[in-house]
């Protein structure tokens, strides 16, 4: 599927959730779904100050859009930045002008609703909680976040960010038992 730049946000959404939800889509390919939203990524380097930017999303001429990921960063880390500035993408369209950045100092601050939302659709888009379960159920080792993070290329941080914001699998992540557990049958 493959959208127009003039879409809504639903349309939007509707992209990158039907890529997302592949089932065999593991990682989540978030630069097929850049591609499909029509927007381009370039891996740059950032200097002086802004090398703690991890990337920025940014008009690239007339209705057509870039997503500049700071290539010094890990993988994992430019990982959550493409989905970070796709969710500026879907959410946020109509503020891009010269540039959303996103800089390590934001990560964090709840001050900001728009980076926020952005934070929050990244880990929806890379670390679904369907796909979670699916993983976790099929895992025949003893579970951990860090294996389940590189499962689906993200940082362990972000993993136990991520299982920890869902009330019904809130545990305390140092304890990763309770991982064990989602695989039983209740």
């Amino acid at each position: 599927m493959s959208i127009e730049n003039s879409s809504t946000v639903y349309e939007r959404w509707l992209v990158v959730k039907e890529i997302r939800d592949r089932p065999t889509s593991l990682p989540v390919p978030v630069e097929e779904m850049a591609q499909a939203l029509g927007v381009g990524i370039s891996y740059e380097s950032f200097q002086g100050d802004e090398e703690l930017i991890s990337g920025l999303i940014k008009k690239d001429g007339e209705n057509k859009y870039i997503i500049v990921v700071n290539k010094s960063h890990p993988e994992v880390r430019q990982r959550f930045t493409i989905a970070h500035e796709i969710a500026h993408f879907v959410l946020h369209k109509d503020k891009i002008g010269d540039g959303i950045i996103d800089h390590i100092m934001y990560r964090g601050s709840l001050s900001n609703q728009d980076e926020v939302a952005a934070n929050q659709m990244a880990a929806d888009i890379l670390m679904p909680y369907d796909k979670i379960i699916t993983v976790i159920k099929d895992m025949k080792e003893e579970i951990e976040v860090s294996a389940l993070a590189r499962k689906f290329n993200v940082s362990a941080l972000a993993m136990a960010i991520r299982l920890d914001k869902d009330e019904k699998y809130y545990q305390d992540y140092h304890d990763e038992n309770w991982l064990n557990d989602l695989r039983q049958p209740k």
